[in-house]
């Protein structure tokens, strides 16, 4: 027994940091979906009359406002002071992608982040899930690029992260993957 703690130490103990920063992203991308989910992202609601809209809608307008020159903006609304820094085509897709179908989006974004978090807490398909996360966090990130500090810092450690997840095949090591590499040793997915 001692012989094996002894070992456990000696050569898991970086791959165990690894899992538990795995566990720790995955927790709060499940949780960040739940409370999405107490947002109101699953409703499918609309902006008319006497309704507010829905809430990624709402979220996305103040981000597109907030990035007009203020020539363009409607004076005293959306009064800021920081410079135009959100990449145009990014704007666009948000504009005439994101926004008419802002309901499918929503629930895409909830999804993704509530079963991306469990993978990743069960070690269940962890290159699939990292892969995944990183398209996530890519968007998360242009999204919020025009923000800076904090959001642009930590949504690049999260991509860091992801991509560490992605190489190292995290979920062999205490996770549902070890049992399905044992049992398919040729996919190179577990």
């Amino acid at each position: 027994m001692q012989e094996w703690f002894r070992s456990l130490l000696r050569v898991q103990v970086p791959m165990i940091v690894v899992v538990l920063l795995r566990v720790l992203v995955g927790y709060e991308l499940f949780v960040q979906g739940n409370e999405r989910v107490r947002m109101g992202y699953l409703e499918k609601g609309g902006s008319g009359e006497g309704e507010a809209g829905h809430p990624l809608e709402i979220r996305l307008r103040v981000w597109i406002e907030e990035e007009r020159p203020i020539s363009e903006r409607e004076r005293g609304i959306f009064l800021t002071r920081r410079p135009a820094r959100m990449f145009p085509w990014y704007r666009f897709f948000l504009e005439n992608a994101v926004l008419p179908n802002v309901w499918v989006f929503a629930v895409l974004i909830t999804v993704a982040e509530m079963v991306l978090g469990a993978m990743l807490v069960l070690g269940l398909l962890t290159r699939v899930a990292s892969f995944l996360g990183i398209l996530l966090v890519v968007n998360y990130l242009l999204a919020t690029w025009h923000y800076g500090f904090p959001y642009v810092h930590l949504n690049i450690l999260v991509l860091a992260c992801f991509v560490v997840f992605l190489i190292a095949g995290v979920g062999r090591c205490l996770g549902l993957d070890a049992l399905l590499h044992e049992k398919f040793p040729e996919i190179p997915l577990f």
